[in-house]
């Protein structure tokens, strides 16, 4: 076995990823804390980009995939073509996959003996990253990117080939969600509360907006948008009686575009369109100086929550992240009902398909009476989630050290 060297390795999506002015640096909100902390004991982070990743270079001004994607993108392509192969001949003969994801492994083999790092962390590591990583004894993360249960896709049973691609531990901001995956997961995998990560990244921005009253805004409601399906560009539609309601209580709706239709401008005044269809469509009238389209790439969610007097959503898990601050919290589907369920002194409501006007209306004098975090009280959310990330790690370098 090759001496580990005292560097870690860094999986991800350009989607996940900030870059600076700079356009050689880039940061990870839902690691960084965690990366800043294994800076300061001497450990190097290496990036390595998943398939389909773009960065912008700031001096062509211009989008451009990194070489570890590009490489990453032929592997995975390889192997697609394999797996089509085995499923249309070889399964239907001998009843097994040969050499499922061969060529991902042997591309991760061969980056991992290069640069013999310790660990390596990620969004969604790859079944394939950890498969090798486990036969050469480097230990891996996955990090928390949204709710997990056995019905996501990193945790299918169409996805797992093998119950040795798991990570060996997983980091989740509140762990009653543990065993939601217990039956699915190897006894190997250990997993561990780490707080809100990206809140402990973003504490001085939101402690000074949380300070300036001219960015607050104290009657929006915020609207955390989802997409239809993977794949697609366009929306779920805003409930309409949340509509009628904004409208009659002379409120702000804050519409917050889901990431993956905010990626480049064109991609969000798109989204903004699909919007603008549905008011027209509608049998009264939306006045549109009292509706806010947030982009994700400009604003943190936190400042997003902060700035608002509750929080709606169909299926989009930052609910917990607005549950966190203590924002009243209305879900209008059964989607998240593993993770929560309606409770008035909870502050939490809905969590079925359909809503009535008089839910609707709890909701919303609710958010209106409903008191503002102090500069303090936020500082000791951010603590105690700083104090589950410090405790996580403590039990990574255990392992690793």
């Amino acid at each position: 076995m090759f001496e580990k060297q005292k560097s870690i390795i860094v999986y991800s999506h350009s989607l996940y990823i900030k870059q600076g002015n700079n356009s050689s640096h880039v940061s990870l909100p839902l690691a960084d804390p965690i990366l800043k902390d294994l800076k300061s004991r001497g450990y190097k982070i290496k990036w390595i980009f998943r398939n389909s990743s773009k960065l912008y270079n700031h001096k062509k001004k211009r989008y451009y995939s990194p070489f570890s994607s590009i490489i990453h993108n032929i592997a995975v392509k390889l192997d697609n073509i394999n797996r089509i192969l085995n499923f249309k001949f070889i399964k239907k003969s001998i009843k097994k996959n040969l050499y499922i994801g061969l060529f991902e492994r042997l591309y991760w083999y061969l980056l991992l003996i290069f640069h013999k790092p310790k660990l390596v962390m990620g969004i969604e590591v790859s079944h394939e990253l950890c498969l090798i990583a486990r036969s050469l004894k480097i230990k891996s993360i996955d990090l928390e990117h949204g709710l997990r249960d056995k019905s996501s896709y990193f945790f299918r049973e169409d996805y797992r080939y093998t119950c040795n691609g798991y990570p060996d531990f997983l980091f989740y901001s509140k762990s009653k969600d543990f065993i939601l995956l217990e039956k699915t997961l190897p006894r190997y995998v250990t997993a561990l509360e780490c707080g809100h990560i990206d809140l402990i990244h973003s504490e001085n921005r939101i402690l000074q907006n949380l300070s300036n009253q001219k960015i607050l805004n104290k009657n929006s409601i915020l609207y955390a948008s989802t997409y239809m399906k993977r794949g697609s560009d366009k929306p779920h539609e805003i409930p309409p009686k949340l509509l009628e309601l904004i409208q009659k209580e002379n409120l702000l709706l804050v519409i917050r575009v889901h990431p993956k239709l905010a990626q480049n401008k064109i991609k969000f005044n798109k989204a903004l369109k699909y919007f603008e269809i549905q008011f027209d469509s509608l049998n009264f009238t939306v006045n549109k100086k009292n509706i806010i389209f947030s982009n994700p790439y400009e604003i943190t969610l936190w400042s997003d929550i902060l700035r608002s007097k509750g929080f709606v959503t169909l299926n989009s898990s930052s609910f917990r992240s607005a549950y966190l601050l203590r924002k009243p919290v209305l879900v209008h589907s059964n989607n998240l009902n593993g993770f929560e369920m309606e409770s008035h002194k909870d502050n939490l409501y809905g969590f079925r398909e359909r809503i009535d006007e008089k839910i609707w209306k709890i909701f919303i004098k609710k958010c209106l009476s409903n008191q503002d975090l102090t500069t303090d009280s936020l500082k000791k959310i951010i603590n105690l989630e700083k104090e589950k990330m410090f405790n996580a790690l403590n039990k990574i370098y255990k392992n690793i050290e």
